[in-house]
């Protein structure tokens, strides 16, 4: 958080501070038995969830499409109003659309200088925050372990899911209130789903590899795994996969 970032870092505290906790315990199997726990690693979700780099860049994308549609009601269902601010503020008529358009960018100059000293994202990603921990402590929590394999872990690890749909998070078109679970793994062993109960589930090894790929699927820069992981080489296939599809895109 670049702006004001003490109050968010307080925020996501209440979360962090206690996840060494809750994890302990789902690694001694008892997670279930304390609802503080349970309600600790759902928090978690909706914390990797709101401040992850898939929900900024669609905060940047919504910000500059609402950025869009205002300059163009000003120029066009605001007009009048426009040229009679306009004359107000400076005395004289505007000599042409361009004049008008510049204008339109100063009265909006307040909006663009938070946007641009990321309070804009900071409130957004606190109010957003505030609605995943909403909705994630009112579903059911599942803990999902390992037959064999194990998981890594994209930078955008809390990916929205819903069956049939090619995308995964956000930034794939699932908006957290219509995905049928949010996926997080926890480590190379474990991770965290929301679903209609409380439950311990054991993925079979090609379930294990769906939600890998849509962990590299979903990641924007990285993914991590650890030191010797057999996963390795799958990592490195899918980055030139994508290095290809890049090249192949910009040509």
């Amino acid at each position: 958080m670049a702006w004001a970032s003490a109050s968010a870092e307080r925020l996501w505290k209440e979360t962090e501070d206690r996840l060494p906790d809750a994890l302990a315990a789902m690694d001694a199997g008892t997670l279930f038995d304390d609802p503080a726990h349970v309600a600790v690693i759902k928090s978690a979700i909706a914390l990797h969830f709101a401040r992850s780099k898939a929900a900024q860049a669609v905060h940047e994308r919504v910000w500059a499409q609402a950025l869009a549609r205002g300059r163009k009601r000003w120029l066009t269902e605001h007009r009048r109003l426009l040229e009679y601010w306009f004359y107000r503020e400076k005395g004289f008529y505007p000599a042409g659309e361009e004049a008008l358009r510049i204008f339109a960018g100063e009265l909006m100059e307040l909006s663009l200088v938070l946007a641009g000293s990321g309070a804009l994202w900071r409130e957004r990603a606190e109010s957003l925050y505030l609605q995943a921990h909403a909705m994630t402590q009112a579903a059911g929590l599942e803990i999902v372990t390992l037959r064999d394999g194990e998981f890594l872990i994209g930078d955008v690890p809390a990916l929205t899911l819903r069956a049939g749909h090619p995308g995964v998070g956000v930034l794939g078109g699932i908006a957290l209130a219509e995905a049928q679970t949010v996926f997080l793994p926890l480590g190379p062993w474990h991770a965290a789903a929301l679903g209609r109960t409380e439950k311990i589930a054991q993925l079979t090894p090609g379930q294990v590899a769906e939600v890998n790929a849509c962990q590299l699927k979903g990641a924007i820069d990285y993914v991590y795994l650890r030191p010797a992981s057999p996963l390795m080489d799958m990592v490195r296939s899918f980055a030139q996969q994508r290095k290809n599809a890049s090249k192949a895109a910009a040509a």
